[in-house]
């Protein structure tokens, strides 16, 4: 903080720098730098100057070296020289780590620009978009130059479907239809109308017709341009223009708790059970939901319940097809209760594991994996860590798509947690360490996921070590592929991109953020578009007799109602902390 040219970086990236500098301490007299070192150094403690420079000394708070970020290198027969006039403590950031950790420094300026002009284009500023959407955008745009009197595009013709905005210069569009001429300068955009044309449906092509001529003027110009196909990799764009995405059909929540019929116990854990239950609509269609009751008293003792309000809360504002729909919240004496959408098709667990093998085809793999990776970076792009990513935590639904469960553990984060939860095997270094942890941590458990799928075994653990033992081996990051199971390069290297034990330096926080994960080889094939369309075959399909079939859960028929339990009652002031549940 205080660095000037670093004011366009958000608090996330700062903290990312800091995580990447060096203290340096030098003696009075010492030399810091001699001609420049590529390198940025702000002053922590005593003073500095430049020999044959008329200029103040420098000292805490001051920086030097930054030339080097904005491009303007020093040159040889300007030699930049930085003595010690006392003992010194400054902070180190070679140009290289700046520039792999957050991005080059003039592109994050101009991306700065560009979320701007994006966030005041109006279907867009009127679109349930997050500021980390925008930043995703914003990342994916290409620059073009153009020189002067040139005709970008011609009426008519056809061309891949992209906005564009004006980074410099001015751009003329006319259009015969309608003999008008607009003149677009720096700061303006064009060819907004093609964020609409999804809206009804995912189109097959990404190509349309222009419907105006676009040349530049008497000055070369340079534009930014942002492809629908682009769009698509960030958001729903048959959605556009929404307050609020809605996917899928809105389930109809019971008015009353009563109303609903149980039917079998689904699943069970510490604090509760969760049930199938169903409820006769207003069109007296019967539809099945899942009710997840949990004990005020145990999740009192267990210091649960501030968690489990915060839980509600996060589901609410969660709307993907590969998350959960939570419907409707109830609560008595005793208990609390949480409807949703019951997902039918059993844990992504028992795909990967039967009585005979251990894990799943890569191909299979890879479709899992970026049904898993569209509900993480929702959740990311509204600031919330799952900080629990499991196979036991991934449900199949009645079509064959993934869908994250349980938030038991999530959290609203904008920028760092210092929490230690989640489960052992999955746990990111950081995270054991206690050393701080974001979104980074979600990603290594996708790492460690994606190689349990392919390899049939977590990549830490093995026979007979113990706790401390596996996480040590977490933080020295040691793993090995089976030979025998002849993984792709590309899976191997998306895994070990993902398992990289300085959080800093793995990818999904590195400069391209998510996007460099979506962007991976592996994931070459996956048109995410229409995956979240659900219009990518799914590997397999559960078989499902009717809407109330569970014969793809475990059996919990040994055990009794818990709502029907006799539960010790818990004061009025406890019961206080339930209030907004």
């Amino acid at each position: 903080e205080g660095v000037g040219f670093l004011d366009i970086l958000g608090s996330r990236d700062i903290n990312k720098l800091v995580q990447t500098v060096i203290p340096r301490v030098f003696e009075k007299g010492d030399c810091i730098t001699q001609n420049g070192d590529n390198a940025l150094h702000v002053i922590q403690e005593g003073t500095v100057c430049v020999p044959g420079m008329e200029s103040k000394e420098l000292g805490p708070g001051d920086y030097f070296g930054e030339n080097a970020f904005l491009g303007k290198e020093n040159s040889s027969d300007s030699p930049f020289t930085v003595v010690a006039t006392t003992r010194v403590l400054v902070l180190y950031i070679a140009k290289d780590t700046f520039e792999k950790v957050v991005g080059d420094i003039a592109a994050l300026t101009v991306q700065a620009k560009d979320k701007r002009i994006l966030s005041q284009i109006p279907i867009l500023e009127t679109s349930d978009l997050s500021k980390p959407t925008f930043d995703a955008l914003a990342a994916l745009i290409l620059k073009k130059m153009y020189r002067s009197n040139f005709t970008i595009m011609t009426e008519g013709d056809e061309t891949n479907a992209s906005l564009y905005v004006v980074r410099s210069g001015e751009v003329s569009l006319k259009s015969k239809s309608n003999h008008e001429e607009k003149i677009i300068k720096a700061g303006g955009f064009f060819g907004e109308s093609i964020l609409e044309m999804d809206i009804g449906g995912l189109k097959e092509t990404t190509f349309y017709n222009t419907e105006y001529t676009v040349m530049t003027l008497d000055q070369p110009v340079v534009l930014g341009m942002l492809s629908i196909e682009y769009c698509r990799k960030v958001f729903d764009t048959t959605m556009i223009g929404k307050q609020r995405f809605d996917f899928g059909k809105k389930l109809e929540a019971p008015t009353l708790l009563k109303d609903l019929e149980k039917h079998t116990i689904v699943g069970a854990g510490s604090f509760g059970q969760v049930w199938l239950v169903s409820h006769v609509g207003s069109d007296g269609e019967r539809r099945p939901y899942a009710l997840k009751i949990q004990s005020k008293s145990e999740l009192i003792k267990s210091y649960q319940a501030k968690g489990v309000v915060q839980e509600k809360k996060i589901m609410e504002k969660l709307n993907h097809p590969f998350l959960p729909n939570l419907v409707a919240t109830y609560q008595d004496k005793k208990f609390i209760y949480m409807l949703s959408a019951f997902i039918q098709g059993g844990e992504l667990y028992s795909i990967m594991y039967s009585s005979t093998r251990d894990g799943i085809d890569e191909m299979n793999a890879n479709f899992y994996a970026a049904g898993i990776l569209e509900g993480l970076s929702h959740m990311h792009r509204n600031l919330i860590l799952y900080r629990d990513l499991k196979p036991e935590n991934v449900m199949i639904d009645k079509d064959g798509f993934p869908v994250i469960i349980d938030f038991g553990f999530a959290k609203y984060v904008p920028n760092k947690t210092y929490t230690l939860c989640g489960t052992p095997l999955y746990l990111a270094p950081e995270v054991i360490q206690n050393r701080g942890h974001d979104r980074g941590a979600d990603h290594w458990s996708f790492g460690v996921l994606i190689y349990e799928m392919i390899e049939g075994r977590t990549p830490f653990y093995e026979y007979g070590i113990g706790q401390m033992k596996c996480f040590q081996r977490i933080c020295d990051g040691c793993f090995e592929f089976d030979p025998k199971r002849k993984t792709s390069p590309e899976v191997e290297d998306l895994i070990r991109s993902l398992l990289v034990v300085e959080p800093t330096q793995r990818i999904g926080s590195l400069a391209d953020g998510i996007n460099e994960i979506y962007a991976h080889r592996w994931f070459a094939g996956m048109n995410f578009g229409k995956l979240r369309q659900k219009g990518v075959k799914a590997p397999w399909v559960p078989e499902v007799k009717n809407a109330l079939d569970a014969t793809n859960f475990e059996s919990w028929d040994h055990l009794e109602d818990k709502s029907m339990s006799n539960e010790s009652p818990i004061s009025a002031y406890q019961q206080r902390i339930f209030e907004s549940f």
